[in-house]
C-alpha cells in the first residue's frame, strides 16, 4: 500500500536565477521607455545645429551655420558633423531625411 505525500504548504515557490538577474534590467529598460515615449519627435538643438552645418558644407557654403555668414566653429562635435556630411554627399540623407533617422519617427511637417 502506498501513501501519498501531498506537498509541503510552507515550501515557497523560486524564480530561477536567470529571471531574478534580469528583472530590474527588464524593468529598468521599460521605465525608460516609458519616459523616453513622449520625446520621441523631439531633436536636441545641438544636434540640429551640427545638421545645418553639415548639409551647408556639402552645399559648398562652407562650414557655416547660414549661408553668407562668416565661418564660427558653432557646433559642439566636428566628427559628427563629418559623418553628416559623408552621407549627405552620398545621398543617402537629406536635413529631413536626417531628422527621421535621428528621431524615431518621420519629423513633422509644417
Amino acid at each position: 500500500m502506498t501513501i501519498a505525500v501531498a506537498a509541503d504548504p510552507t515550501a515557497r515557490a523560486t524564480w530561477p536565477p536567470a529571471v531574478l538577474h534580469w528583472a530590474p534590467v527588464a524593468l529598468a529598460f521599460a521605465a525608460y521607455l516609458a519616459l523616453a515615449f513622449p520625446l520621441r519627435g523631439w531633436i536636441v538643438d545641438d544636434a540640429a545645429i551640427s545638421m545645418a552645418y553639415a548639409a551647408n558644407w556639402v552645399a559648398g557654403h562652407g562650414l557655416v551655420s547660414q549661408p553668407g555668414m562668416p565661418p564660427v566653429e558653432g557646433y559642439s562635435n566636428f566628427l559628427w558633423v563629418v559623418g553628416l556630411a559623408a552621407l549627405d554627399a552620398a545621398g543617402w540623407a537629406t536635413l529631413r531625411g536626417r531628422a527621421r533617422w535621428c528621431c524615431w519617427r518621420p519629423a513633422h511637417r509644417s
